[in-house]
């Protein structure tokens, strides 16, 4: 569901139970806690309310201060999708037909049954629509973060007990925006190849009354995970987008052949098959959704597992990004972050991404850059070409590119900006340095060069030729 572009696709699209109910309910606009694939948004504190408020009840870091809502431009849409939607992906992958059935006097009933015509398929359903929020001065949210990301870090794991995976930088989410209904359905599904689609049917029974809608998956099959639900209120969160917020948990040189090594990541952001990023069908991970699988051909339950090609094809490897405390929940900033530490690597312990970066090259791509997406190489091509890093402090960003690169250009600039302090605009073109990401025909060598304001760091070279060593990025060692 990433390619809808809404943000991160929540499998548990239900607040959770400790939170108390105020507002809206639900997720909301502030709201700091982490994602995870398999339950839902663990919430910690907002940032938009007072200490004192029913919604900080748990407690909020140290030195807190609150952005009060009055002060926000937030973009409201009542209908973003209408009545009876459903989205799925790949397009046309899955049909659908309502079937009327005898309910009780009083009560109006239907079944939607959805056909696949695809051997893979997602699929989102929403009976009665779904409505949206969009923070629009989002700068506010990042900029608050840069002063006190550190104190949230420390926040969630000495206050509120939280434990971060082994061998991952810990990651906290900032909601800027989100898509809530008070109904859903979402399936994950999977046909062998031995298997036809047409012999596959989905049934999502609805019945409503003058006041409530409940709706429910009736099928069996062992080709698909889904889940369904339903609330009086819209507080059912099915997307979300926010600003991702990473924090270097040791120093160490990270390189960036360890980033781009593999196909796995684009594949994951594009909904891909393995092994084919250049291929015109797609692809629906289950690390997308974050659900288990009843099928085979090397998905498992928890993390993602297959085998893998590296730019060399005789290399083949495996992949397995489960951790030892916690199966690791795939967020495409997880990957921008990784790359920010890699960057800088001796400043900027804290790095921060919005989800509007990683669909923007979505935009980018569906365009017309598919063709070169064919490894994380060409990803970080793209990022590199629409944004430049800022280091501010301890914090290094993503932020819109101040000269943007030409599409016939070679060379693909990044720009590394000082912290300067407030009032003083944009930096002077003596502040500014680049990182250079240079082509060399077709051997497909990359040589990344970063230059600061103080000297100029070794390449960190690629060789497509060489062996690598491969594991997720997102580990960020």
């Amino acid at each position: 569901m990433f390619q809808e572009k809404q943000g991160y696709p929540f499998w548990c699209p239900e607040p959770g139970i400790e939170r108390p109910f105020c507002g809206e309910g639900g997720l909301m606009i502030g709201d700091v806690g982490i994602v995870h694939h398999d339950r839902p948004f663990d919430f910690l504190f907002n940032i938009t309310y007072p200490a004192d408020h029913d919604i900080n009840h748990r407690g909020v870091p140290a030195g807190f201060t609150h952005l009060p809502l009055e002060d926000l431009d937030i973009n409201r849409v009542a209908e973003y999708h209408r009545y009876s939607s459903h989205v799925v992906h790949p397009k046309y992958a899955i049909s659908r037909d309502t079937v009327s059935g005898p309910w009780l006097p009083g009560f109006r009933g239907y079944h939607w049954h959805f056909m696949p015509t695809n051997h893979e398929g997602a699929l989102l359903v929403l009976p009665k629509g779904s409505s949206t929020a969009t923070l629009e001065n989002k700068a506010v949210f990042r900029d608050y973060a840069k002063k006190h990301a550190n104190e949230w870090f420390t926040y969630a794991e000495t206050r509120r007990g939280r434990m971060f995976p082994t061998g991952t930088n810990p990651l906290l989410y900032v909601i800027t925006g989100w898509e809530k209904c008070s109904s859903w359905g979402v399936s994950s599904l999977f046909i062998p190849p031995s298997i036809s689609p047409k012999a596959i049917k989905l049934r999502f029974s609805i019945v409503e009354d003058n006041d409530f809608l409940s709706c429910r998956w009736v099928h069996e099959s062992q080709y698909d995970e889904s889940r369904h639900g339903s609330d009086w209120h819209e507080t059912q969160s099915v997307f979300a987008r926010g600003f991702k917020i990473s924090k270097r948990r040791k120093k160490t040189k990270v390189k960036v052949r360890d980033i781009t090594a593999t196909t796995v990541n684009v594949e994951k952001i594009l909904d891909l098959p393995p092994g084919t990023s250049t291929s015109s069908s797609s692809y629906y991970s289950n690390s997308a959704s974050g659900t288990s699988s009843n099928h085979e051909y090397g998905y498992s339950s928890g993390g993602y597992t297959h085998p893998m090609a590296l730019v060399n094809s005789e290399d083949d490897i495996s992949i397995n990004d489960t951790a030892t405390q916690e199966q690791l929940t795939f967020h495409p900033c997880d990957l921008i972050n990784d790359f920010l530490h890699g960057v800088v690597p001796n400043a900027g312990d804290i790095a921060i991404s919005h989800d509007d970066d990683w669909i923007s090259i979505l935009d980018k791509v569906r365009n017309y850059e598919l063709f070169a997406l064919q490894d994380m190489g060409s990803f970080f091509w793209t990022l590199c070409s629409n944004f430049d890093f800022f280091v501010d402090d301890d914090t290094i960003h993503t932020g819109e590119a101040i000269i943007p690169s030409e599409q016939s250009d070679p060379l693909l600039r990044v720009f590394l900006r000082k912290a300067r302090p407030s009032g003083h605009g944009n930096p002077s073109a003596n502040q500014i340095r680049s990182t250079r990401i240079l082509s060399h025909g077709d051997k497909g060598r990359q040589e990344y060069r970063l230059r600061t304001d103080e000297t100029d760091t070794d390449a960190h070279e690629i060789d497509s030729d060489a062996p690598i060593k491969a594991r997720p990025s997102r580990h960020g060692e």
